[in-house]
């Protein structure tokens, strides 16, 4: 299974879905395709992870024994909120991946049906699969998943699909309180 040197994440309306391009070569791409309902079960894992590792973080440098309880939620959230835009600000703008008129390999685009989650200290792996066979395997540090959800939000807001589980600090900072009072509409 050949290596992603890079990938888009967008959202295409006419689909309603979100399309992933993944850079192969120079030549050739990978589309897969990844449902509103198939985010809606993957992202509440990844966020679940990335609270841990925050929550960790603050009760290493409040309490060693704090792990798993009586930390304070806003300062939980602050760590996180920080650890968010840090990564969001260290991601450096690049050109759509087949904006140069890269190919599909055998013209062809799969629906991901499930995704496989591996975590590990320096990140996660997602296995995108359809039915049993990996289409392919997504390596993400720390940072990685942090800009690519936050991209995914945007996608999200994109494709008006509004959903209860994002946290507050995966938005703009600016939004967060608003994002947590505006109602939801269907």
């Amino acid at each position: 299974m050949p290596k992603a040197t890079r990938f888009t994440t967008k959202y295409v309306s006419a689909e309603d879905r979100i399309q992933l391009l993944i850079e192969l070569s120079q030549e050739e791409i990978q589309v897969l395709w990844l449902t509103r309902r198939l985010f809606n079960r993957l992202l509440p894992h990844l966020f679940d992870h990335l609270g841990k590792t925050g929550t960790a973080v603050v009760a290493t440098d409040t309490n060693p024994s704090d792990v798993g309880g009586g930390i304070d939620p806003q300062q939980a959230n602050a760590v996180q909120r920080f650890s968010q835009e840090a990564a969001v600000s260290a991601l450096t703008s690049q050109p759509s991946v087949g904006a140069s008129g890269q190919k599909p390999a055998n013209n062809v685009s799969y629906v991901v049906t499930s995704v496989d989650v591996r975590f590990s200290k320096k990140g996660v792996v997602l296995d995108l699969k359809s039915g049993e066979d990996i289409l392919h395997k997504l390596p993400l540090a720390e940072d990685a998943l942090r800009q690519w959800l936050s991209i995914v939000y945007s996608q999200y807001k994109a494709g008006n699909w509004q959903e209860r589980f994002w946290p507050v600090w995966i938005g703009p900072a600016s939004s967060s309180k608003q994002q947590a009072d505006e109602p939801l509409l269907n």
